[in-house]
């Protein structure tokens, strides 16, 4: 078996060295880009409002996004027409990259071609702020096939950029990444400063939430050993209490991490609380809900820098910090209250207070050096056609 496994191995890599050098015949094509979010998994993160800046300059770009499953349809993953969808990981998409001028990934760990001389790698990552400890920090427990890949991720990528000091010194000491870091807003944090109208009528649209109910966001991370019971609690009792605080009726939607989406979760969906697992974008959830509910995820901090209200629900605390991930900040030291049990969150919304939660956020955001006003997309984009038209000269 293990001959086998080995010689399996020898075959895919004498595969990718064939290829890689009949792709290097290619010439690159300086009008292309070629965009993944999450190894295939449709159309968000940066490089999704990134992309969707460009569109909006109309320069006639190619603009290819890689997805895990084509057949699905571009209505599935969410594309828009003008953007060409290509398999991740097929030999067409090794092709797209190899003959691409830039690429605009928001994660590491799978392999990629060569990277070309005069081709240009943007690697967005995908929190703005962490709290979870990664990369560097996390080499004890991530798998040597990872540390491997994400090393030479970081020997090829040109740019990385940061809205906040704190991210800014981890990409520059802590992602074995060496290259240039820009101060620079985060892209995908557009939608939630400048939300569309037509944003909020297609979220509303797609859970067919009544025109008077705000919504509550419920939005975990995973924990290492996949247990889902961990995300159940009084979901209704949640509701009440947020009804009584805003004076208005409340939706919950509830959205599990991409890595346990597919496990089993005992709850009954219905009018009060709807499934928003597989909606295509976060941010947009983001952007229309009222409140955001989580644990350890980094988008308590995008819903914090947009003013959105953050509670933490976190009965699993201590045992997550000893045995999931070491945290870079401490959950008392974020302008967030935590809760251990339903009794807890529902104290927690009852006694929030709007003025000394904007007050706590800005003492945070002072603490790790944030600089946002929505426009990183727009920012990003101009670096991006400027490298464009410094090659075309």
């Amino acid at each position: 078996m293990i001959r086998s496994l080995y010689t399996g191995l020898s075959r895919k890599l004498r595969l990718s060295r064939h290829l890689n050098r009949l792709f290097s015949l290619f010439p690159v094509k300086n009008n292309k880009i070629v965009f993944s979010n999450f190894q295939g998994n449709g159309y968000g993160c940066d490089p999704k409002y990134i992309c969707e800046e460009l569109r909006r300059r109309n320069l006639g770009l190619d603009l290819v996004w890689l997805v895990s499953d084509p057949s699905k349809g571009k209505k599935f993953w969410d594309l828009p027409d003008d953007v060409r969808m290509v398999k991740f990981g097929s030999k067409r998409a090794r092709y797209e990259l190899s003959t691409s001028h830039i690429w605009v990934f928001n994660s590491k760990g799978f392999e990629k071609p060569e990277k070309k001389k005069g081709q240009f790698y943007v690697q967005t990552w995908h929190s703005s702020l962490a709290l979870k400890a990664g990369e560097c920090d996390a080499s004890d427990t991530l798998p040597p096939g990872y540390i491997e890949a994400a090393r030479q991720d970081a020997a090829m990528t040109d740019l990385m950029y940061s809205n906040n000091d704190f991210r800014y010194e981890l990409y520059k000491n802590r992602f074995w990444y060496h290259g240039p870091v820009i101060k620079s807003g985060v892209p995908r944090l557009s939608v939630l400063f400048y939300t569309p109208d037509s944003v909020y009528r297609k979220v509303r649209e797609y859970f067919s939430l009544p025109l008077n109910a705000k919504t509550v966001l419920y939005a975990p991370t995973f924990r290492k050993d996949m247990r889902t019971d961990i995300y159940l609690f009084d979901y209704l009792r949640c509701l009440e209490c947020l009804s009584r605080l805003y004076g208005a009726p409340f939706v919950f939607l509830l959205r599990l991490h991409p890595n346990v989406s597919a496990l089993p979760l005992v709850c009954d969906f219905g009018e009060k609380i709807k499934n928003a697992t597989y909606y295509p974008d976060v941010e947009e959830l983001l952007a229309v809900c009222d409140v955001l509910i989580t644990d350890y995820s980094a988008c308590m901090f995008d819903a914090a820098f947009a003013g959105k209200p953050v509670f933490l629900y976190t009965p699993d605390l201590q045992s997550y910090i000893s045995g999931d991930r070491r945290l870079y900040f401490s959950p008392f030291e974020l302008p967030f209250t935590l809760s251990s049990n339903s009794e807890e969150l529902c104290r927690s919304i009852s006694g929030f207070s709007s003025s000394q939660y904007r007050e706590d956020c800005l003492a945070f955001f002072k603490k790790i050096g944030l600089e946002e006003d929505g426009t990183g997309d727009k920012q990003v984009a101009d670096i991006l056609i400027s490298e464009i038209e410094r090659k075309a000269i």
